[in-house]
């Protein structure tokens, strides 16, 4: 700035002031430690500074010509008061070329920046907070800082627990309030839940919770609970939900003598056939049909409980019907009635008239042959054999198996397989029909005397036999008995003669025998039948007996007892040394260790080693005088009488073979003899896997003489000790002999006790889970059916909540139930088991005869046509009075009418006939309204034309030659206004302005669509203005809301929807578009900037911010308009078409924010232009309001 006197200049320029810089290269420095301010040089560079300016320009050194060009001669300055914020937190004491800072407390200073800068005490000091305090950093100090849940205490470092049970009144209401440590927790009571904010606890509705609380009731909700107030004809149940009430089963006697069906809240009487409902509806009563009706017709009716009976007299047979009786006509129903004679039906009856000699039979009603005459029992070549003596009828005859029968003239009996046999003998051979008892059995022994010659005749059911006496036998007829011959059988008296005797035969016997009960000789045992014969045993002997003595005894002299043979007495006392009698024998003795040598009393030393190759096993065997004994191997050691080796070597025992060989795994397994592994449960021993003799073997009785389970001393095997994990699964015990286990839980002991396996705890009754149980080894695993979760106890199972856990399939509502859950749908669907079908609802004739209906999912919408438009409900289409909605709808009057609305038109404009809009009125059918020019009529108006180098004179009506205008032959594609002679500004089409040289702009509204330049030329759009306020569609510019126009574009006419159009400029692209604003320089009409303000919910990719288009038409095609800066992230674009390019956002702005764009316009084609066309080059500041 100059100085008071105006002959130089201060720098007062301001700029950031360094307190280091650092030379990088030649004239180029780097600056940093940047100062708060902004100075000017002088302040800087006089005071602490060393670097100056966005150019990094050096402070020149003390001392220096410069330095006392810039700071003058007084080197002391005053940094404390010079604006330089130094010192900052402190207190600043200038000092003579410096200065000196004292730090407020939590404070250190910088000597680069030359203040105060804060301590961060958290990170310096260790423990400045104690436990679970949070440490936080603050200007010139710190605070301590507690969870939720804490609080500090007196010494502001600490955090202790907040007991919000106590603390905070009416917390945990309905439940009770656990504290826990930085936090507490409510534990609601039954009947209420926890809020969101876990602090309370609200009575839970359960009427509105579920829908299916108290079926079949109604639920009214209880602070806690809920009860259910059932409906008629349902009850409480147990589990408070209305369960139907069986009428059926608790109301005794209802629906007597009738049927009950239970029904959803009630019950039905089903009357059964032949009863009816009495007065009360509620029991049934028997019918009497007798007494209502004509039943029974030639019977009698008795009415019965449910219904009637007919009774028809004899000869009368109930119809099918039951309700009248017909005679039965006997003849034809039993083709054997009156049998041999002829059936006359009656009514009611049936009258039989039998032929002579027949008889009626009261029984079978069958004509009966009465006559008797002979019957003979042979019929050869015609003739009649062998008579009986009594006379009988031709069913006895015939039927007792005879050939013939006949009084005058013999008859042959029929064969069986003859028909007439079976009329005459129904049931075969030895049966006759008799009158009074029916069928009888014919006793051939009465009408045949004599037919058993010597023997009994004896009647049997439907024949006979002969049964001869003893000594006889039948012959080969059956029918004689002839004696017996016995004595031809062999020796049928056995020890005897025999006699033959008729009818019978006699036997003499020998001695010791006597004839038995046939008279056969049998021996006489007089050992039985004469006891104590001799005095140690009796020996029966045919035909006599003797007796016997043991050996060493000898028989007595009477023959029947015994006494002892002392046979050291006898010559058969060998012995040399001593005899010695025993009962019945003797030996001869000799000493232990000595043997007697032939039959003799020599007695001679044994050597046992040799004769017993197998004495002394393990071991060398030493015969001694009169005994031996073992020298025994290593690892084996002399039995109590030296007689045998122990073996003392221990090893594994092997309890298991694999394959016939010994594991290699040895862990588990202890050093033991192998009288200890084979006498217990061993099956292999020793290093070299000696398998143990098999038990039933000589070597294991050798091993082990005791048996199993003990050694050779007698000893007990003790196998828990010396057999490891004998007993898996459980504790072994040692018994005589053996062992047994006692077996962990889950298993039991098998059926030796030996082993314990796996107990099948499922098995047990009652089962140990409540659902499905799965056994394990040594336990057992409780599960659940589908649509239930295990509970804790591992035992009971609970219901899984499918709909609140998400596993269910449902596409809208779910119901939890036991165990599973069901589907449900919203309002509009319809349920197809688990699916919602949407419910179209337009087939019911919806939204009334106007509307069309349109089917939505879960509900529909009702489309209203031109001219309507939806009531409050929705559903009915009802006119719209566009005249009284919109006053601006036509400008010279409006009439409604149903549907639509009609206009009066504007000059230039008539209203057709049929249709709602104005057509053009064709101002050239008037004589002389141009004049002397052309006439050329134009949408709305018409224009005049002259020649070509003429233009029409507006004020005189006539064409007069252009001259040198500046319009003339220019290439403006929207019209031209001359400035001055030769010069000419191209016009923009209504709604865009002019900005730079030959080119337009127009701000536009969202949801347009595209459009060419050459439509634009009267098109009514909203002007920009150059302030904020709100712009309103002059009433000039509107036509009509219908119908087209025509616009005169150089000498073409252009046809285009009005209503297209009116939709491209509607007032909701001013409303979205909040704030427009421009920026000129001063005495220009050229914009240097264009401001755009937007509602941030506007800013999408349909939204058209900015239209730009070339004013002159040799542009249109060589020239393109960019973003050339400012375009962050590509999230706007500048797009053309036809000439018109279109700015717009290419994704969704979710942020406020702002862009400031440079677009410009640039060459894609060589063109020759005029000295009015230039490039574009514009600024757009866009700014994003939330």
């Amino acid at each position: 700035m100059p100085l008071p006197s105006g002959k130089q200049c201060v720098d007062m320029r301001k700029g950031y002031c360094y307190s280091s810089v650092f030379e990088r290269g030649p004239d180029y420095y780097e600056c940093k430690n940047q100062m708060p301010t902004e100075q000017t040089k002088m302040v800087c560079c006089c005071t602490v500074g060393k670097g100056w300016g966005s150019e990094c320009q050096p402070c020149p050194l003390p001392g220096t010509g410069e330095r006392r060009l810039l700071c003058g001669d007084n080197e002391d300055v005053n940094e404390c008061e010079e604006k330089l914020d130094v010192c900052k937190n402190g207190i600043c004491m200038n000092t003579i070329g410096s200065f000196k800072c004292e730090c407020y407390a939590g404070y250190n200073y910088n000597d680069l920046r030359f203040s105060c800068e804060d301590i961060n005490e958290c990170v310096l000091t260790p423990n400045s907070c104690i436990g679970i305090a949070e440490c936080i950093n603050v200007q010139g100090s710190f605070r301590c800082s507690c969870p939720d849940g804490y609080r500090l205490i007196a010494n502001n470092r600490e955090c202790q627990d907040i007991n919000e049970c106590l603390e905070r009144p009416g917390i945990c209401d309905n439940g009770e309030c656990v504290n826990l440590d930085g936090s507490f927790q409510c534990i609601c009571r039954e009947g209420f839940y926890l809020t969101p904010s876990k602090d309370k606890c609200l009575d839970i509705d359960e009427c509105t919770r579920s829908l299916h609380t108290c079926r079949n009731g109604t639920c009214e909700n209880l602070v806690g609970s809920f009860r259910c107030i059932c409906n008629p004809g349902f009850s409480l149940s147990p589990q408070s939900d209305c369960i139907d009430i069986d009428e059926c089963r608790t109301i005794f006697g209802i629906c007597h003598n009738g049927r009950c069906r239970n029904t959803i809240g009630s019950f039905i009487c089903e009357c059964q056939a032949g009863f009816k409902f009495d007065s009360t509806q509620r029991n049934c009563r028997d019918i009497d049909e007798c007494a209502e009706g004509n039943v029974c017709h030639r019977g009698t009716c008795r009415n019965m409980e449910g219904g009637y009976m007919c009774s028809c007299g004899q000869g009368y047979v109930v119809s099918s019907s039951g309700t009248e009786c017909y005679d039965i006509d006997e003849c034809r129903e039993n083709v054997r009635l009156c049998l041999f004679g002829r059936c006359t039906n009656t009514d009611g009856s049936y009258v039989c008239t039998c032929p002579d000699g027949f008889v009626l039979n009261p029984y079978s009603k069958e004509c009966e042959d009465q006559r008797t005459g002979q019957c003979y029992r042979r019929f050869e070549n015609g003739r009649c054999l062998e008579p009986i003596s009594n006379t009988v009828t031709r069913s006895t005859c015939c039927c007792s198996r005879e050939a013939a029968w006949g009084t005058d003239i013999c008859e042959i009996c029929p064969k069986p397989s003859d028909a007439t046999f079976r009329e005459l003998c129904p049931d075969g051979y030895g049966y006759v029909a008799e009158i009074e008892t029916g069928m009888k059995d014919i006793n051939e022994c009465i009408i045949k005397p004599g037919i058993c010659q010597n023997g009994i005749c004896i009647n049997t059911d439907g024949s006979f036999r002969c049964q001869c006496e003893p000594g006889y036998t039948l012959d080969g007829s059956g029918l004689r008995c002839v004696d017996d011959d016995e004595c031809r059988s062999r020796d049928i008296c056995g020890n005897g003669t025999c006699r033959n005797m008729i009818g019978t035969f006699e036997c003499a016997c020998f001695k010791g025998y006597t004839p038995g009960t046939l008279q056969i000789c049998e021996d006489v045992n007089e050992c039985v039948e004469q006891s104590h014969l001799c005095a140690f045993r009796c020996l029966n002997v045919p035909g006599s007996f003797r007796c016997i003595c043991p050996y060493g005894y000898t028989l007595a002299s009477d023959g029947r007892h015994c006494q002892d043979v002392d046979e050291c007495l006898t010559q058969a006392n060998k012995c040399r040394y001593e005899c010695k009698n025993l009962v019945g024998s003797f030996t001869c003795i000799c000493p232990v260790g000595f043997q007697q040598i032939g039959s003799g009393d020599d007695c001679r030393d044994i050597n046992e080693c040799q004769l017993d190759r197998n004495l002394c096993k393990n071991g060398r065997c030493k015969n001694i005088r009169g005994g031996y004994r073992c020298e025994c191997f290593d690892g084996y050691e002399p039995s109590t009488d030296g007689k045998s080796c122990v073996d003392t070597r221990k090893a594994y025992c092997f309890v298991h073979l694999i394959g016939g060989r010994c594991s290699a795994q040895t862990t588990n397994l202890m050093l033991i003899t192998k009288v200890d592994c084979c006498c217990a449960m061993g099956k292999a021993w020793g290093p070299h896997c000696e398998k143990c003799p098999p038990k039933d073997s000589l070597d294991y009785k050798q091993l082990c003489p005791i048996g199993e389970g003990y050694r050779e001393d007698g000893q007990d095997v003790d196998e828990c000790t010396t057999m490891l994990n004998l007993c898996k699964n459980g504790r072994c015990i040692n018994t005589l002999g053996s062992y047994r286990c006692m077996c962990n839980r889950g298993y039991k002991p098998d059926y030796s006790a030996t082993h314990c396996v796996d107990q099948n705890e499922c098995e047990l009754i009652p089962t140990p889970c409540q659902h499905l149980c799965t056994n394990n080894e040594g336990s057992f695993t409780c599960s659940c059916p589908i649509g239930y979760v295990l509970n804790a106890d591992k035992v009971t199972c609970r219901d899984v909540d499918e709909c609140t856990t998400q596993q269910h399939h449902c596409e809208q509502g779910c119901v939890n139930t036991p165990g599973s859950f069901y589907c449900s749908c919203t309002t509009g669907h319809k349920q197809y088991g688990d699916r919602c079908v949407d419910v179209n609802e337009c087939v019911d004739q919806m939204c009334g005869p106007t509307g069309s209906c349109v089917n939505t999912v879960g509900s529909f919408r009702c489309e209203c046509p031109r001219g309507f438009t939806l009531d409050s409900t929705g559903s009915f289409c009802i006119d719209i009075d566009e005249c009284g909605s919109d006053s601006q709808k036509c400008q010279m009057g409006c009439r409604n009418t149903h549907g639509s609305y009609r206009c009066s038109c504007p000059d230039g404009f008539l209203q057709h006939m049929n249709w709602n809009h104005c057509i053009d009125e064709n101002e050239c059918m008037e004589p002389e309204i141009c004049g002397s020019a052309s006439c050329q009529n134009t949408a709305g108006s018409y224009t005049c034309t002259c020649a070509p180098g003429f233009q029409f004179d507006t004020y005189h009506y006539v064409c007069i030659e252009a001259g040198s205008s500046g319009c003339h032959e220019s290439s403006c594609a929207f019209g031209c206004t001359a400035d001055a002679p030769g010069k000419y500004t191209c016009d923009c089409p209504d709604g865009y302005q002019r900005i730079g040289e030959g080119h337009c702009f127009s701000t536009y509204g969202p949801g347009t669509s595209n459009f060419a330049y050459d439509y634009l030329a009267g098109v009514p759009v909203h002007p920009i203005p150059d302030d904020d306020d709100r712009y309103t569609v002059p009433d000039d510019k509107i036509i009509s809301t219908e119908g087209c126009y025509a616009c005169q574009l150089n000498g073409r006419k252009q046809k285009r929807d009005l209503r297209e159009l009116q939709s491209n400029f509607n007032s909701e692209s001013t409303k979205k578009l909040r704030h427009i604003g421009y920026g000129r320089h001063s005495n220009s009409t050229s914009l240097d900037y264009i401001r755009i303000d937007l509602e941030l919910k506007e800013a999408k990719p349909k939204t058209k911010l900015l239209q730009l288009i070339a004013s002159m038409r040799n542009m249109t095609d060589v020239i393109e308009y960019a973003i050339t800066k400012g375009n962050w992230h590509g999230l706007l674009e500048m797009s053309g078409k036809r000439g018109v390019y279109t700015l717009h956002f290419t994704k969704v702005i979710r942020k406020a924010r702002r862009f400031v764009l440079e677009i410009g316009s640039k060459l894609i084609a060589n063109s020759t232009t005029d000295k009015h066309e230039s490039l574009l080059h514009t600024t757009v500041v866009l700014n994003l309001i939330s």
